[in-house]
């Protein structure tokens, strides 16, 4: 019994402990722009990060609409496990595109 109470605890601890951690993070970052050495440094960021946005989206709906062709070609082969359904095609199409992770066997 106190196993599974450790194992609730965990469960929710761990993702709040997440956000937390990010949450600060971002507020780090906001301080930061207060000072003259940094405050150019997180501005150049934020206008980066706005000015990328679309690009983001259109690189998404690539990916969703690769992602829904190999689950149609490959979700009841055997061998592609990774297709099964939208989630993992998703994923392994990511893995794929994005970060050239793939098992050349499986071609």
């Amino acid at each position: 019994t106190i196993l599974a109470m450790v194992q609730e605890v965990e469960s929710v601890t761990i993702p709040l402990a997440v956000i937390t951690t990010l949450s600060l993070t971002i507020k780090l970052l906001a301080f930061l722009r207060g000072f003259t050495s940094t405050g150019w440094l997180i501005t150049v960021l934020t206008r980066n990060v706005y000015d990328v946005r679309g690009f983001v989206v259109v690189l998404l709906v690539i990916l969703v609409g690769f992602s829904a062709c190999f689950r149609i070609l490959f979700g009841d082969i055997e061998e592609m496990d990774p297709y099964g359904n939208l989630r993992d095609a998703f994923v392994s199409t990511f893995q794929l595109a994005i970060l050239a992770v793939y098992d050349p066997g499986l071609f």
